[in-house]
């Protein structure tokens, strides 16, 4: 219940405006970097491995701590529903004015139907999974608001039996 609470209140405060953002230019692969770094032990517990693919070097504009709860949920709901692939691999590549962050799993992937309701707050594409796994139904919610707030996009790719893709843009930072 605390869990749902705290959810709720981060989520309001994000899409109020009320939370306040500390932006700065950050590269992409420190922000992988320490996510990888944060993960990797309960990565562990799930018999996963956290590999790093790409990592561009074009700072982004971004509150460290903000874009760290983004790829907690990415991170935590590729390793709970990922199945046991073994491995979650994450990366950001240069697109033009943005870059793009990905966490990527190779478990049972999501049906086409879902991709488009999947960051609405409280879906869930399996319930009774997800109960059991102690989510609150708002961790994607609260991803797509902070980097809605940082001026990116946040989007998913999936195709049943060859995984998921979570992708999120960030702006680069000024020169």
């Amino acid at each position: 219940m605390s869990r749902l609470t705290e959810d709720l209140l981060t989520l309001a405060r994000v899409e109020s405006g009320e939370q306040r953002f500390d932006i700065q230019p950050v590269t992409p692969a420190e922000l992988v970097r320490e996510a990888v770094q944060n993960f990797r032990e309960i990565a562990r517990t799930y018999g996963a491995e956290l590999q790093v693919e790409d990592a561009a070097s074009q700072p982004v504009s971004a509150d460290r701590e903000a874009i760290h709860q983004v790829f907690s949920n990415l991170i935590d709901n590729a390793l709970k529903y990922g199945g046991s692939s073994g491995r979650v691999v994450l990366g950001a590549r240069p697109a033009g004015r943005v870059v793009e962050f990905y966490v990527r799993d190779f478990g049972p992937g999501i049906s086409s139907e879902h991709l488009p309701r999947l960051f609405e707050r409280f879906y869930r594409v399996d319930k009774a999974r997800s109960r059991e796994s102690g989510g609150t139904g708002l961790g994607l919610a609260i991803a797509k608001h902070i980097v809605l707030a940082h001026g990116g996009a946040i989007r998913a790719e999936s195709e049943l039996n060859h995984g998921s893709t979570f992708l999120f843009t960030l702006p680069t930072a000024p020169e």
